[in-house]
């Protein structure tokens, strides 16, 4: 790295100017030149040689990125760059670059939160793909400022060799997909606000009692007949689509170190063709021509059968210069040809053997990448001092989860610190301090600016020298010879350190400042004197905070520059900046906000991340390693954002993943992390399920309606006449009846309490809704468990009184969704919303817990402020019933159940428990308490928790029960002639093709298909081996779907027993999963080790 330019980025870094700062992150799909790109931006302030760029993949610090040749873990670095040569202040960009695989999408979501702008690259010859789609989504939900590239037209001269027409109609395509899915979610977003403002209208209209019947018939016209499409007509979307003229796409090659705007090549050409610059930026994109009689510009390219002005001045001259330096490789023409660009090309040049070598001196002198790139991001991206007023509020409500007038004063006036983005000139300034950890990365401690070789001076080499012989002296003794071993023991142990990925937000950070970490649960509104004294000790870390604890103090003692593999140490970080933050591995597990001020809230992530859905178990080989394994554990979990790690109820330490690579790169850093001495095993993948129940089937498994078939039933019956000992077998032929729901009826062990419940599957859209509105739920879940529910004896709290209206009509729609979902399901109550005793499970599941007991007032779970008072006064009058002082032991059986289901103790889902009855068969007396010590069956509540989790498992058996598999789903784009390969290869892993689309001009297909995730092992690999690697899939989580086989089947009906016969020996995937499951947890399975015992075999003959 050039030490002139990193000089002048720490300068540019501790000045306190934030207007010319920019921080923008690159966002791709994988292999679509993101880290060739930044290469390019890295050639030009001198930190690589311009040969290497795209070769050395400087943000790729990881061996196994380079090996791969992805992206895992998004790195910044600083850039320095002069928009104008008589500017006198540089630019300085932060630039992020984001992975593009699916598995590594975490790490988007923390690049985009402390970003202003993205750039989003699209390789011109996939086109849009799945994670391109994905970024655009991110970036629209972050707020920022994005900017296109549309990268990778290089191929289109050199290997598809198309004409300069149809590169100008496929670049016009690309863009126009783009657009679309960006229309789409403009389209949707507006729509979603007119929608609620229209609500708002109808509830001010409905309580307003002062109008007339006209007035109301001509506002139920308005509300049958209103016109959507209307909203979208009146608003201006002309900032929200890419467009060249526009200035926000860029066309480039990063390979070739090229890249240009139309601005760009307007100020190249107006001189040349005599046209202002401000008529050729409007023109040369778009359906224009040149008329050379009239020598003027005119519309309709298209209709007259002219080449667009892009065509002929762009894109003709492009494949004039491919064509000349990398397929006739005339010397001479080269060097004329440069000359004519104002380019000076010599003879050494042009001699060398590898000829892209002078393509790429000549685009780096002619239209190089980096300067257009960093112009429009300049131009484009706004300042940390710009920024947002929405984004602010998204950042201090908690992303809209509570209003922002219900917040502390103190937290609602560092709104205008945010807005403000000002620096702290000096200790009098009374500037707050904000900063977001957005991640935490693991850094060798060996690599760090403090622990570096460095020149030693003249004085240096003297006192070195002294402490040498000092040394030697206290080595004599063996005291001091034992204290260097331990001390060299414990410092092996610290080879890793850990960095904070900050940006500062208000304030300046200095080293040896204090101030507050404040955890994701943190709230400000709870903060009292007691808990800030006890938190200005400065004792408190991750290790010994209380549950209700989410306040630590501090000291701050290292700062970094990020600059891609490299750091350097700096004094302080002033507002608008990203650095690295060190000594918070004990204070920070994965995000958290800086303060100096206690009242300022904690910054939630409030884009989604991958779900992580693939799990293995690790445990040491050797016992005795159990402790250093779980300490790298914890350093894996605190320097991943994407991976989850627990600990199991049996004990196991389970890494949890995104996908098949990331697990890979987890299994390398906890290598790292232990070092090469200890060893562990590893499990097989371990796949989550779910526990379901069904209709009772009305086909069997030939598709045959059961009610028209007669089932065999061997029944074993006893004859009733007292001489006979023998059993009579009979076999019977019944017609098939569906199967009613059964009630399950069971006491307590004290025969104290009597339950019956049924079970019965919810419908499919309840499930669906329930699991998209889980973060609704949760928010939902605390306020009526803590807020109300817990407190009796105070006065109903309203859940507007803290939440925002967003919120609050997301609660409302939520509820009148539900409502409308069971009516149109059929079978259901009017009344079922308010019957919902519980969620499972962890109180916001997709199971319900439904409450048809007549005598008793359950604790509603979508209450409104009347119900709630109303019930609140009917739990009153009937205090002296004891069923409510069990009621928690109750819906904690009914969460037990939920958790871990009776086929393979998995959780359920979509299961809905209906309570019938619940009656106290003795009535316990004030001295119940004593009753209980010397019950032989333990405590009351033990007893109802274990019964009702009992009987909830008798009931979900009582009915047809399946498995439930977690699905992929999977994007693959694929070559035709490979098509019947990929399908052979989906069909063997039990997946399930969706549709497939060819894209317009080529025969490339983007195939969209499901896939069983515990059939996806080494997918990847064989789907690529299978078709030559002529097929890319991207595998992300999708959904959970029903496996549509009993585990328990066996033949009943005569067209079955003749098709699959009395063994009926077909495997059934689903038992098959269901005892793989059993058998890993240790649970029985019902296994024959000689099923079909016909002929003897002996060891001497196979026959």
């Amino acid at each position: 790295m050039d030490s002139n330019s990193c000089s002048e980025i720490v300068q540019k870094k501790q000045q306190s100017n934030c207007s010319h700062v920019r921080n923008i992150c690159v966002l791709a799909h994988v292999d679509h030149g993101k880290t060739t790109l930044v290469d390019c931006l890295l050639a030009s302030n001198h930190i690589i040689s311009q040969r290497m760029a795209g070769k050395l993949r400087y943000m790729d610090s990881r061996p196994d990125e380079q090996q791969r040749g992805i992206t895992m873990k998004s790195s910044s670095i600083s850039l320095v760059y002069k928009y104008m040569p008589s500017d006198a202040k540089n630019h300085l960009i932060n630039v992020i670059d984001s992975p593009g695989h699916v598995d590594f999408f975490g790490e988007v979501s923390t690049a985009l939160r402390i970003c202003d702008g993205c750039i989003i690259i699209v390789d011109v010859i996939e086109g849009v793909c799945a994670q391109t789609r994905a970024a655009l989504q991110q970036a629209w939900l972050a707020r920022v400022r994005p900017i296109l590239v549309l990268n990778k037209i290089d191929r289109l001269f050199v290997e598809k060799k198309l004409s300069s027409l149809d590169i100008h109609i496929q670049l016009t395509q690309t863009l126009e997909q783009v657009n679309a899915f960006v229309g789409e979610l403009f389209a949707s977003e507006v729509l979603a606000k007119m929608n609620a403002n229209f609500d708002e209208q109808q509830k001010s209209s409905d309580q307003s009692a002062t109008m007339t019947a006209t007035t109301e018939k001509q506002i139920s016209k308005k509300k049958i007949f209103y016109d959507w499409s209307s909203g979208l007509d009146d608003i201006d979307d002309s900032g929200v689509y890419f467009s060249p003229e526009n200035g926000n796409v860029l066309f480039a090659s990063a390979i070739d170190g090229w890249g240009f705007t139309i601005a760009d090549f307007a100020r190249i050409l107006s001189s040349k063709l005599g046209f202002s610059v401000n008529a050729l930026t409007k023109t040369l994109w778009g359906d224009y021509y040149l008329n050379a009689r009239e020598k003027r510009i005119q519309k309709g390219a298209q209709s007259k059968a002219k080449k667009p002005l892009f065509v002929t001045f762009v894109l003709e001259n492009l494949s004039k210069i491919y064509e000349k330096f990398l397929i006739e490789h005339d010397k001479l023409e080269m060097i004329k040809m440069a000359q004519s660009l104002g380019v000076t090309l010599e003879t050494r040049d042009v001699d060398r053997s590898d000829h892209r070598q002078a393509l790429m001196l000549l685009f780096n002198q002619w239209i190089p990448l980096s300067r257009s790139l960093l112009r429009i991001v300049c131009d484009i991206v706004p300042a940390p001092c710009d920024i947002n007023e929405e984004r602010v509020e998204r950042f201090i409500t908690a992303n809209q989860t509570r209003r922002f007038d219900s917040l502390p004063l103190q937290t609602q006036m560092l709104k205008q610190a945010f807005l403000e983005c000002r620096p702290q000139q000096s200790p009098e300034d009374n500037v707050p301090l904000i900063a977001y950890v957005t991640k935490m990365f693991s850094y060798p401690k060996e690599s760090l600016p403090q622990f570096r070789i460095k020149p030693l001076t003249h004085e240096e080499i003297i006192k070195r020298r002294e402490e040498m012989k000092m040394k030697r002296e206290e080595e004599k003794s063996e005291h001091k010879e034992e204290q260097n071993q331990i001390e060299n023991i414990d410092e092996e142990k610290e080879k890793i350190t850990f960095i904070g990925f900050a940006r500062i937000f208000s304030g300046t950070l200095r080293r040896n400042d204090y101030v507050y970490v404040l955890g994701p649960k943190h709230d400000p509104s709870l903060i009292t004197e007691e808990m800030i004294e006890e938190i200005d000790r400065c004792e408190l870390t991750l290790s010994n905070l209380r549950f209700d604890q989410h306040v630590t103090k501090v000291q701050i003692k290292e700062l970094y520059l990020l600059m891609g593999r490299d750091l350097e140490s700096v004094d302080e970080v002033h507002a608008g900046h990203i650095c690295g933050i060190g000594n918070l591995q004990s204070h920070v597990i994965k995000s958290a906000t800086l303060s100096s001020t206690i009242y300022c809230p904690s910054f939630t992530d409030d884009i989604s991340k991958s779900i992580p859905i693939l799990r293995v178990a690790v445990e040491p080989k050797n016992p005795w390693d159990l402790s250093k394994l779980t300490q790298a554990l914890r350093m894996l979990n605190q320097s991943d954002p994407c991976v989850d790690v627990k600990i199991q109820e049996t004990g196991e330490h389970v890494i949890i993943t995104t996908g098949e690579v990331h697990l890979e790169r987890c299994i390398v850093d906890l290598v790292n992390f232990l070092g090469e001495d200890i060893e562990f095993n590893i499990s097989d993948p371990i796949v989550p399920f779910r526990e379901t129940i069904i209709e009772p089937p009305k086909v069997d498994t030939l598709n045959e309606a059961l009610s028209d078939q007669k089932t065999l039933i061997t029944s074993v019956t006893l004859s009733s006449s007292s001489s006979s000992s023998a059993a009579a077998t009979t076999t019977t032929t019944t017609n098939v009846s569906k199967k009613s729901s059964k009630i399950i009826e069971q006491m307590t062990p004290n025969k104290k309490f009597l339950f019956r419940v049924r079970a019965k599957p919810l419908p499919e859209t309840v499930v669906e809704t329930l699991e998209k509105s889980r973060d609704i739920l949760i928010q939902m879940m605390q306020f009526q468990r803590k807020n109300v529910l817990t407190n009796t004896n105070t006065s109903y709290m309203d859940s507007n009184e803290i939440f925002t209206t967003d919120l609050c009509e997301a609660m409302n729609e939520l509820r009148k969704k539900l409502e409308q979902q069971f009516n149109d399901a059929g079978g259901w109550p009017t009344d079922t919303i308010d019957r919902i005793w519980s969620l499972g499970p962890k109180f916001y599941g997709s199971n319900l817990l439904i409450n048809c007991l007549k005598d008793f007032n359950h604790k509603q779970c979508f209450p409104s402020k009347s119900s709630q008072q109303q019930q609140q006064q009917q739990r009153e009058e009937s205090s002296n019933d004891n069923r409510y002082t069990y009621e928690d032991s109750f819906i904690n059986g009914f969460q037990l159940c939920t958790q871990s289901g009776p086929l393979c103790d998995e959780p359920m889902m979509g299961v809905c428990f209906i309570v019938e009855e619940w009656k106290s068969l003795e009535s316990l007396d004030d001295n119940d308490n004593e009753t209980t010590m010397i019950d032989p069956f333990g405590p009351i509540s033990g007893q109802i928790m274990s019964t009702v989790k009992e009987i909830c498992r008798r009931a979900f058996q009582s009915q047809p029960q399946r498995l439930m598999a977690a699905m992929f789903s999977c994007i693959i784009q694929i070559d035709s002639d490979a098509l019947g390969k990929m399908y052979a290869v989906i069909g063997r892993r039990n997946g399930r093709i969706l549709h497939a689309d060819v894209q317009e001009g080529s025969q490339i297909f983007t195939v969209n298909a499901i896939l069983p995730v515990i059939e996806s092992f080494n997918f990847v690999n064989e789907i690529r081996k299978q078709t030559s690697g002529k097929a890319i899939p991207q595998l992300t989580f999708s959904h959970w779907e029903v496996i549509d086989i009993d585990p328990f089947w066996t033949p009943t009906t005569e067209e079955e027993y003749k098709l699959y016969g009395e063994k009926a020996d077909t495997e059934n995937r689903s038992l098959r999963y269901m005892n793989a499951v059993r058998r890993r947890k240790g649970l029985h399975v019902e296994e024959k080790i000689v099923e079909h015992a016909e002929k003897q075999r002996t060891l001497t003959k196979n026959k």
